[in-house]
């Protein structure tokens, strides 16, 4: 017996893998996974069933299946929201963030580093939010959730650690106490409010969140007057 693979290939060590069957393998999991993003946010991730994804994509229930469990799309939508495309790159690895990272100074290393997730939160909408409510009333979206919060902690840490590379942090914090006060500052819902509550543009949080976070990280009289009021 030879399975189908090893025919196509002319190889029975090597299956053949077609560049079609991949192709539409991964149009339809963007497919299944648009849909899953609109009505996790429309209809939020508990009212939403596999048969209304399945619905939503075009396609049946058993090809959402495949693509994984609800809370295991659920993750996926997010990642790839706040990563911007399929591509398995940690958030904090891509360009703009490693730019921001690399500035020569705290203050700009903030500021960069705050637009880069301004731009983030605009992506994402609300979908971030959408989870965290999911996980306040599913046990294993809770999980998950707090690994992502666990994730998001180790971003955050990565640009406290870049301002207290290039100089003291304020008297009483150490890095891990100040990547507390950034996480509890620095939230996906606060941006989601700033951007679609209270109709800010990107540069106005921008400018709300640096002066926040250069408060917590930088030292007063090292702070630029630029960089101490929100425009």
């Amino acid at each position: 017996m030879t399975n189908t693979g090893a025919l196509e290939s002319g190889d029975t060590g090597r299956p053949y893998q077609s560049p079609l069957r991949r192709a539409q393998a991964e149009t339809t999991r963007s497919a299944v996974l648009d849909a899953a993003a609109a009505l996790f946010v429309r209809e939020g991730y508990l009212r939403t069933t596999m048969k209304a994804i399945a619905g939503e994509a075009g396609t049946s229930v058993e090809t959402v299946y495949a693509q994984g469990s609800k809370p295991a799309l659920l993750l996926a939508c997010v990642d790839r929201a706040l990563a911007g495309d399929d591509d398995d790159v940690p958030m904090t690895d891509r360009d703009e963030f490693t730019a921001a990272l690399a500035q020569p100074s705290a203050a700009a290393a903030v500021e960069g580093f705050v637009r880069a997730l301004a731009h983030v939160a605009e992506r994402v909408g609300g979908l971030v939010v959408a989870f965290e409510d999911a996980a306040a009333a599913d046990a294993p979206t809770a999980e998950l959730w707090a690994l992502a919060e666990q994730h998001r902690r180790a971003d955050l840490r990565r640009l406290v650690q870049a301002v207290a590379d290039r100089g003291p942090l304020p008297v009483g914090w150490d890095v891990d106490s100040a990547t507390d006060a950034v996480w509890l500052v620095a939230t996906p819902r606060a941006a989601h409010i700033a951007l679609h509550t209270l109709s800010w543009s990107a540069d106005r949080l921008v400018a709300a969140v640096t002066a926040q976070l250069c408060a917590l990280l930088i030292p007063s009289e090292l702070i630029p007057s630029d960089d101490r009021d929100p425009a």
